[in-house]
């Protein structure tokens, strides 16, 4: 099955077509080191036939939380900690990405340090930020790259996506109206920068990936094309489509979300494209990459069953169980984010949703 053979991208070969979308855990710590229940997931993904983890988002600098329990990169402190997971997955093949970011307008102000805030922006009060502040963010992902390349990461992946900072950026609302602002290749300037020290830094050799949004509220000002030729041009590894909309889908549409994006991507530019949001078994992933795309990721579906993968392997007709509810984005756990449906559920979670009918009728099948 072609979902299960190789993919070789440009310095970084990955042993099937199955990737792991960067989901958040919430199994930090407070201070945000790695756990061993951190560690002991990663490890049964990979032993489930993942081919490519990507980790959940790494904050890059302090002050850019966007949870209590987010895993930290900021600081040479937490290398020999992030270390513990490469080493968890590479006795099964599997390959691990490391995703960097900063959570911009949405930081959760009671899960930094008071003071620390490069940005004072929040989803109640925007702010431009100060060229200062811009050279020290760029310093910031360029450090936290070269911090997940000496724990052993097989690569980085920047987020640019789902409303956080460099999104922020990018997508027409960015209303500056500096060398950062106003057109499209201002709005990139800033992601075009951390690339390229991302590069200088760690090398060329070092792999990284691009999570980035697809489209945005105002399409006629983000030509998605233009900025996919960008990645190309400052030799990425690969980009992982996503949209700021992925979480407004219903139940019911359980296809690749942005398959059309990413095949115009395809017949246009040779950048590697891996597809998320919508899959939910192995017949559709076959059929997205018999069209040309060049792997495909899954988050939700691997919450509820990490195990997925190898259930694929066994059966091709198998169906994941997950059924794209959302509950598990629905809180932010203090000790794991859970499928909704299975028995381990946190109680916060449970209390949310016990008077959603639907919810507790499909809990019960």
């Amino acid at each position: 099955m072609f979902v299960f053979t190789e993919l070789q991208l440009k310095h970084l070969l990955i042993k099937n077509r199955l990737c792991r979308s960067a989901t958040n855990e919430h199994l930090g710590t407070e201070e945000g080191c790695v756990t061993d229940e951190l560690c002991e997931f990663y490890s049964k993904l990979a032993r489930n036939r993942v081919g490519l983890i990507f980790t959940s988002h790494f904050c890059i600098a302090e002050g850019g939380r966007g949870d209590n329990r987010q895993i930290m990169i900021s600081d040479d402190r937490f290398i020999d900690g992030l270390s513990r997971l490469p080493q968890a997955v590479r006795p099964y093949g599997a390959k691990i990405v490391a995703q960097i970011n900063h959570a911009g307008a949405k930081i959760r102000e009671n899960a930094n340090p008071a003071g620390s805030m490069i940005t004072s922006s929040t989803p109640d009060r925007p702010d431009f930020m100060t060229g200062e502040q811009i050279a020290r963010i760029r310093e910031a992902y360029i450090a936290a790259a070269y911090r997940a390349k000496t724990a052993g990461f097989d690569g980085v992946q920047v987020h640019v996506a789902h409303g956080y900072l460099l999104t922020q950026f990018l997508d027409p609302t960015n209303r500056r109206s500096d060398e950062y602002g106003g057109c499209s290749k201002n709005r990139f300037r800033l992601i075009r920068e951390i690339i390229a020290g991302i590069h200088e830094r760690c090398g060329e050799s070092f792999p990284v990936f691009v999570k980035i949004n697809c489209n945005c509220k105002e399409p006629e000002n983000y030509d998605f094309l233009e900025i996919a030729g960008w990645l190309e041009e400052l030799g990425i590894e690969a980009m992982e489509l996503s949209g700021y909309d992925f979480g407004d889908f219903e139940k019911s549409y359980m296809r690749p979300y942005y398959l059309e994006p990413a095949l115009k991507v395809k017949s246009s530019l040779k950048i590697p494209v891996i597809i998320a949001g919508g899959l939910h078994d192995a017949a559709t992933a076959q059929e997205t990459i018999d069209r040309g795309v060049d792997a495909v990721s899954f988050s939700r579906a691997l919450l509820r069953e990490p195990d997925l993968f190898e259930k694929f392997y066994l059966d091709r007709s198998y169906v994941a169980k997950c059924v794209h509810c959302n509950a598990c984005y629905s809180t932010y756990s203090t000790v794991f984010k859970h499928c909704a449906f299975e028995k381990s559920t946190n109680a916060r979670l449970e209390e949310n949703y016990k008077g959603n009918r639907e919810w507790q009728a499909l809990k019960s099948k």
